[in-house]
């Protein structure tokens, strides 16, 4: 009886593997190679008999190339993140004691995501103390987010910090920069959050430059210097959901150039909005909530929203100019589940019709004198009412 003999096939070490699937392949290409390639001596094997064990050969050398390509998109086509270990920073590194002169100046750090990103709040830190607190905010890993109030905020301070390459979200309050830290702001093409609250020195024309931060969601400007003319560097923001433009100088003049971006919250409080916006406001397809609290809107403007079925939260509180006249076009936003009437001019009875609106859950119509028998009957026949602030 003759011996076979085993062929050395290393198709087991082909690549690292510690799936279950990739080692069942390997061990059946052990096999597989073990029982095809084992013949007798030479001289026992006549013509035919070698020409079937070619076959044989030719047959397994088939086999073992299909099973290593089997083994190579199995092993390497597997998701290598979940073996890969996670590459991000020190963990003893990354806490808020890294930044003690921060916490001794009275700055605040506050770490998320795993202490792998963190928001810096720099609140009316003393003049004198702002280069130490700017250069322990640059040394800190995963800076998304910056917080800086008052008007000891200059450029000289902002400039370092708006460069930071991980921000997302800015907020600067009260402070004195000036077009340069917008011009340097505008380089920052990942920011989604721009907070701009009194900057004085920041003119309708530096926020111009703002046109190029395509990916911002969330803007808010205050300040009679953020005028009409800034609404048009706002048209290329494609992603902007919330714009606040409480306080500002905006009188809806300019209101077409932003009327098909998809802002969902919008806020005019405290500005000379007019009702020579309201038509382009009533373009806007996605808005659900709008704040005209103390601006120049009346019957007329509110006219404008008819159709609009889409409001979930309309604010009309200190408005004189609206009357009774605008409650047909209220009680036709029928998805309104907030509305403020507080300082208008609608009427006891007025009041009365809102009962249309089923899906209301908070009311204001405070000094509107309004009975306790309507309250009452507000009450009863809005199923859906939480909160009637009278």
């Amino acid at each position: 009886m003759h011996k076979r003999r085993w062929l050395p096939v290393p198709v087991g070490p082909v690549i690292p593997h510690n799936s279950i699937f990739v080692d069942a392949c390997c061990r059946f290409l052990r096999w597989a190679a073990a029982a095809t390639f084992a013949s007798g001596p030479m001289e026992d094997i006549d013509v035919l008999g070698r020409l079937q064990s070619r076959r044989r050969k030719i047959r397994a050398f088939s086999l073992i190339v299909l099973g290593v390509g089997v083994i190579l998109v199995a092993g390497c086509g597997r998701d290598a993140r979940k073996d890969a270990p996670e590459v991000g920073p020190d963990d003893a590194a990354n806490t808020v004691d890294s930044s003690p002169e921060i916490q001794r100046l009275g700055g605040e750090v506050h770490w998320t995501k795993g202490n792998e990103r963190c928001a810096v709040y720099l609140n009316d830190i003393a003049a004198d103390d702002l280069p130490v607190v700017v250069a322990a905010t640059l040394s800190l890993p995963g800076v998304e987010e910056v917080r800086m109030t008052g008007a000891q905020v200059g450029d000289t301070a902002a400039l370092p910090i708006v460069g930071i390459p991980t921000l997302r979200r800015l907020r600067l309050t009260d402070t004195s920069i000036t077009d340069a830290t917008i011009a340097k702001v505008s380089q920052q093409g990942n920011l989604q959050l721009l907070h701009l609250h009194g900057a004085p020195d920041v003119t309708s024309e530096g926020m111009s430059a703002i046109e190029s931060l395509t990916a911002m969601k969330d803007l808010s400007l205050s300040g009679k210097n953020f005028d009409d003319r800034v609404l048009p560097a706002l048209t290329a923001m494609s992603q902007l959901k919330k714009l606040r433009l409480r306080g500002s100088g905006v009188t809806g003049d300019s209101f077409e150039s932003i009327a098909t971006l998809p802002v969902v919250d919008l806020e005019l409080a405290e500005t000379d909005f007019g009702n020579q916006g309201m038509p382009w406001i009533a373009k806007m397809p996605k808005l659900t909530k709008l704040n005209l609290w103390l601006c120049k809107v009346d019957d007329a403007g509110v006219k404008a929203l008819d159709g609009m079925t889409q409001l979930t939260s309309l604010n009309l509180d200190n408005l004189p100019g609206v009357t009774d006249a605008s409650i047909d076009t209220i009680v036709g936003l029928s998805e309104l589940t907030f509305l403020h009437l507080g300082k208008t001019s609608v009427s006891p009875e007025g009041v009365a019709r809102l009962t249309k609106l089923q899906e209301l859950e908070t009311l204001h119509v405070t000094n509107l004198d309004v009975p306790d028998d309507v309250l009452e009957t507000l009450r009863e026949e809005m199923p859906n009412l939480k909160s009637l602030v009278n």
